[in-house]
């Protein structure tokens, strides 16, 4: 590993020539980066969160597609996916509550570094479970880091991001950071197909964990925080629970419409995505993992498609787009059953990966044209808790639905959330001409 190391220290320092050289620290007036140009926020907080974030996606996208291969190689049963990744996202609740506030109180920047690092160490905990229970240990530690950690650093990336270049930005960071991973999950199929599941993925788990450690440091080193630490706050438990109150009861309709329909989106997803996997290969349709692999290829190319339809909707608006979006979801996921060989696999399911990514980072960026700055971390804790809670009940019912009533269950469920959230978002939200900073 002395060659990898080596490789991302140099990355590091170049990164902190752009830091210095182009962000001002908001603690002195700074503000987003505002030049010319549709892909000048490439530079600061941005370039450091890309960097890093494409160099963790580069080896996670190796194991995370294969989580349920793992599981039933860990001598779990198809229940007991969607029961750990429920179990997962309840642990993410608690931390989802408070992670706003402790951004507000200690820094964006230091919660979304130091809790990276935390994640590192979990995939490493991941890669040495001897079986599922001890496997269901570390997602549950790994989510609850994940929870103290997504509000500050959503926050921090809406903030970093100027209103007219949200929508392609939040995109850049969706997109770029999966560029260098397009193969990772081909090269894994293969060879979980030579060496099997289990030997597999444990040395992915294991370089995962790597590169999150090398990330979470770079990002502690080298990001600027946005906004003023309020380390006078009050950090009682009492006083902690009455202050986030305080910010829930002054949401805007639209940022409650917003997470009304989030949750919905969430529900189905969580509900479904798990059993791509299963149905696609072993279960239904009967591709081999080496297969199934390139249909992930495939998924991970379209995804630079994302940069025009980001572009559309900085233009001419991000609700349509993800209406849009929501209903090539729940299309592509709804002929996903009828599918029989590997082509047509590959083409549908691109389809749906491309239509999710560009609806979630969309709504990213609708969430923070509406939500104060100053408020974005405690609102998002809000946004990330209710995103957990759904996601908690979609694994359980999706493994429910899977095994209990059928296999395309799951799948026809989620096309159902995505039709309703389309219809919600359509009649109810009305973008604003002004967006927030």
């Amino acid at each position: 590993m002395p060659f990898f190391e080596g490789l991302i220290w140099m990355l590091a320092i170049h990164l902190r020539t752009f830091v210095d050289r182009d962000e001002a620290s908001p603690m002195q007036g700074g503000q987003p980066e505002q030049s010319s140009g549709k892909m000048s926020f490439l530079r600061g907080n941005m370039l450091v969160m890309i960097a890093t974030g494409a160099v963790w996606q580069f080896v996670g996208n190796s194991v995370w597609p294969f989580f349920s291969l793992y599981v039933l190689a860990l001598q779990g049963t198809p229940e007991m996916i969607g029961i750990i990744s429920g179990i997962g996202t309840i642990a993410s609740i608690p931390p989802a509550i408070i992670g706003g506030y402790l951004a507000d109180i200690y820094g964006r920047k230091k919660l979304t570094a130091f809790f990276s690092m935390i994640l590192g160490l979990t995939s490493l905990l991941m890669a040495i479970a001897f079986d599922w229970r001890m496997l269901l240990i570390a997602v549950i530690i790994d989510s609850f880091a994940a929870g103290l950690r997504e509000p500050a650093m959503s926050a921090l990336i809406a903030d970093s991001l100027s209103p007219e270049s949200r929508g392609i930005g939040f995109l850049a960071w969706g997109i770029v950071t999966t560029v260098p991973s397009i193969f990772s999950p081909m090269i894994a199929g293969y060879m979980i197909d030579q060496l099997g599941a289990l030997l597999t993925i444990r040395w992915g788990y294991a370089l995962t964990g790597l590169a999150a450690l090398t990330a979470g440091s770079c990002r502690y080193l080298f990001l600027s925080e946005t906004v003023r630490p309020r380390p006078g706050e009050a950090r009682s438990v009492s006083k902690m629970t009455r202050a986030m109150m305080g910010t829930y009861r002054q949401m805007s309709r639209d940022l409650w419409i917003l997470l009304i329909s989030e949750g919905l989106v969430w529900l189905g997803w969580a509900a479904a995505s798990p059993y791509f996997i299963l149905y696609g290969t072993t279960d239904v349709i009967g591709l081999t993992t080496t297969e199934w692999g390139l249909v992930l290829l495939g998924s991970s190319s379209v995804r630079v498609l994302g940069f025009v339809f980001g572009s559309l909707a900085d233009r001419y608006g991000r609700r349509n787009m993800i209406v849009a979006m929501l209903l090539l979801a729940g299309g592509s996921s709804f002929f996903f059953l009828y599918l029989e060989a590997l082509p047509q696999v590959a083409l549908v399911f691109a389809v749906y990966s491309l239509s999710i990514l560009v609806n979630q980072q969309m709504s990213q960026a609708l969430r923070a044209d509406v939500c104060p700055r100053e408020d974005r971390s405690r609102v998002y804790s809000f946004f990330v808790l209710w995103q957990f809670a759904t996601r908690t009940a979609g694994s359980i019912l999706g493994g429910l639905l899977y095994v209990s009533v059928s296999k395309t269950s799951p799948f026809y469920f989620q096309t159902f959330a995505m039709l309703i959230c389309a219809i919600v978002l359509a009649f109810m939200i009305t973008e604003k001409a002004r967006r927030e900073k």
